[in-house]
């Protein structure tokens, strides 16, 4: 299999001309790392060609086992844990990982990690549910898929590190009326924002135009985003936005799936398929957060609801903005009332409810472990194979993972914390907003911190995401309709 990946990606190496692929790929791969590689093609012509041949995708995606945790590796993509499993062993990611001194070392631990890994999260007795259904399958891509630019992916989690460093430019654009926003989220190059009266706007995020809007839910919009194609073209370069579906959730106790871009003359989906009415029969509530993975959506309600829904997908494959009919249940766990946030990976989630963290198996839905926390939690986001905790009071920024149940302690904080207080993660880039009016930039790798001082109002909402040339934060407060987008580009001579 690993053979016919590589056959496959030499006969479309392009490159250097006259140089055999093969030898072409052994000088790849002795380079080592992605910044070696990025470094390599500023030297001339040839080296860029050398490195930018699009048929050769196993060196990035090696540099990307390599550089980036496989957690947080993971959430970029959103591929199964399977797929980087089988991968790991190829001979593609033995050629890079072996061509240093500590390469086989360093393969052995790697293949260690793996296999631990896999014994950790496999549970007992456990039986794979599945439903004859497309739309609890999804196919994933090998290694040298075309669609999968492992540059691109490397890169945007190496660019994360830069946020307060390269030359940045604010815009903060307001709106002369309306709600407060409810939520924000960043698709490439677009700002999404839910709004209190339920409707969402889509802004550009350089300029601060306003492209369309959707009014959808009625009251105090929350909203996730659905990755295009199932996650296989994020990073393709010739895909004209990063996420085709926008979920949202609002008072009136429902679920919209709306596609993307939005448009002026965009209307709430009228029809039943488009939208779940919640109530009937999974949530009967306000609908507090949204969490997406691949094509399976979880609905936190606060009537203490758990609801698990998947996207459509026809036989084709083709993901359509309805909810499947029969591919939907309920987390069931005792005396749970108002359910404030939820995340989830692969496999788990764990939710905050009445001071308590609960952690759910997808594939029994069961509750596994649950966790009474002295410290409210006010925000909770994926990282990696983990969740981050943003607790009130003065008290650090804790991460737990979900396969371990370990709390390890990721930022330590100077300020009070609110309920108002709230937290983003892309990469391992973290936002954290407070009352004070900042957002405080932490990068988990490069242990670097940066202050962005936005406004004297509290801090509702901020994300983290990138355009394809650098970070890009996005903040809101509770003062006014505003948004301030923080974007950071890179020098000249950097690749």
């Amino acid at each position: 299999m690993a053979g016919e990946m590589c056959a496959s990606a030499s006969a479309t190496c392009a490159g250097i001309p006259g140089l055999p692929s093969e030898i072409q790929g052994e000088i790849l791969y002795r380079l080592y790392d992605g910044v070696t590689l990025a470094k390599a093609r500023q030297v001339c012509y040839l080296w860029k060609e050398l490195v930018d041949q699009p048929g050769d995708k196993q060196v990035w995606y090696t540099v990307c086992r390599h550089s980036i945790p496989r957690g947080v590796l993971q959430q970029m993509t959103q591929f199964d844990r399977d797929y980087f499993l089988q991968t790991a062993s190829n001979k593609v990611a033995r050629s890079l990982e072996c061509s240093c001194g500590k390469g086989q070392q360093q393969l052995e631990q790697r293949k260690s990690q793996d296999r631990r890994h896999s014994e950790d999260t496999s549970l007992e007795g456990v039986v794979h549910k599945y439903v004859d259904c497309q739309c609890g399958r999804q196919l994933q891509p090998c290694v040298a898929d075309p669609v999968v630019y492992w540059r691109s992916v490397y890169m945007e989690w190496y660019r994360g590190r830069f946020a307060g460093n390269w030359a940045v430019v604010k815009t903060d654009y307001h709106q002369t009326f309306g709600p407060l926003i409810n939520s924000i989220a960043i698709s490439g190059d677009y700002i999404l924002t839910g709004m209190g009266n339920g409707s969402v706007l889509q802004w550009e995020a350089v300029t601060g135009r306003l492209m369309g809007k959707c009014h959808a839910n009625v009251g105090g919009a929350v909203m996730a985003l659905h990755c295009r194609d199932g996650y296989n073209s994020k990073y393709n370069a010739s895909s004209q936005s990063v996420h085709d579906f926008v979920v949202t959730g609002g008072r009136d106790g429902l679920v919209y799936i709306v596609p993307l871009p939005l448009t002026w003359a965009q209307a709430a989906p009228d029809q039943p398929a488009h939208r779940m009415h919640t109530h009937m029969p999974l949530v009967g509530s306000v609908v507090n957060c949204i969490s997406v993975w691949q094509d399976r959506v979880i609905v936190a309600g606060a009537a203490g609801d758990l609801c698990v829904l998947n996207l459509y997908r026809n036989s084709s494959g083709e993901v359509s903005p309805h909810f499947c009919p029969t591919h939907h249940y309920r987390l069931e766990g005792d005396n749970v009332k108002t359910v404030k946030f939820v995340v989830q990976t692969q496999d788990r989630a764990v939710s905050y409810s009445d001071s308590k963290l609960l952690l759910w198996c997808l594939l029994t839905r069961q509750c596994l472990r649950e966790v009474r926390r002295d410290e409210w939690v006010v925000g909770m986001v994926p990282h990696g194979n983990a969740a981050l905790l943003l607790s009130s009071g003065v008290g650090p920024v804790t991460e737990v993972h979900l396969d371990s149940w370990a709390e390890v302690d990721v930022l330590e904080r100077e300020e009070q914390v609110t309920p108002w207080s709230c937290i983003a993660a892309h990469g391992d880039l973290i936002a954290v907003g407070t009352n004070s009016g900042q957002v405080t930039l932490y990068h988990t790798v490069t242990k670097s911190r940066t202050i962005l001082r936005v406004s004297d109002a509290p801090i509702t909402a901020v994300d983290i995401g990138d355009d394809g040339e650098g970070p890009v934060v996005a903040i809101v407060t509770n003062s006014s309709p505003a948004v301030w987008v923080y974007h950071w580009f890179p020098p000249d001579d950097e690749d």
